[in-house]
């Protein structure tokens, strides 16, 4: 999870805050590096315990951060053995709550995508293999094709076509296309693809 590069510092806020107005210029700088270095760390608004390793991170002097946390305990508490600031560790959880929830929407937007894309890809590739048109339920009586060949519906007709140089017949969009042609329009061009084929006499229904 990318971490935000800053925390929120608003400077009505800072200026009017009782506590920061009593500090010393050298308190308040000191102050904005604890927090910078809190923000900055794994446990971000913490800062490490004992006083000298949090000097160090800081890059301060012990005693100038003693000084700091005895006149000013209200910054900061000690919470597992680490000093924390509870406002700055409370916009880090906000943060990385919002961040698990984009994270989250993403992987879902990310899945819904490519479920669709699967399911594209699958009629796609159903269109494309289909052979023929399916026989309707008016036809279910017709005598069987030869061996080897097909009956397709199309254009009021019934068409019996014998394999050729190529396996599909038509496309769904080229069966579409055809919509309102005449049988024997729609033979030549069944022919014109390769096909032997004929018209199936009614006599054979």
């Amino acid at each position: 999870m990318n971490r935000p590069p800053a925390f929120q510092f608003y400077a009505r806020d800072w200026r009017s805050d009782p506590t920061v107005r009593v500090m010393t210029h050298r308190h308040r700088g000191l102050y904005i590096d604890m927090l910078a270095c809190a923000w900055d760390s794994d446990d971000q608004g913490s800062l490490p315990l004992p006083l000298e390793i949090a000097a160090r991170s800081i890059g301060c002097d012990v005693r100038s951060l003693r000084d700091f946390v005895s006149k000013f305990p209200q910054c900061w508490i000690e919470i597992d053995g680490k000093l924390v600031n509870e406002k700055l560790r409370e916009q880090a959880l906000k943060y990385r709550e919002i961040s698990e929830k984009r994270a989250d929407a993403a992987r879902h937007a990310h899945a819904a995508n490519a479920q669709q894309k699967h399911q594209s890809s699958s009629s796609s590739s159903s269109a494309n293999l289909n052979t023929t048109t399916p026989l309707p339920p008016a036809c279910a009586g017709a005598k069987a094709p030869a061996e080897n060949s097909t009956l397709v519906a199309m254009a009021g007709a019934m068409f019996e076509v014998f394999p050729g140089r190529r396996r599909r017949v038509f496309t769904q969009r080229e069966m579409s296309s055809m919509v309102g042609l005449n049988s024997q329009s729609v033979l030549e061009r069944i022919r014109a693809k390769g096909f032997r084929a004929r018209i199936v006499p009614d006599s054979e229904m």
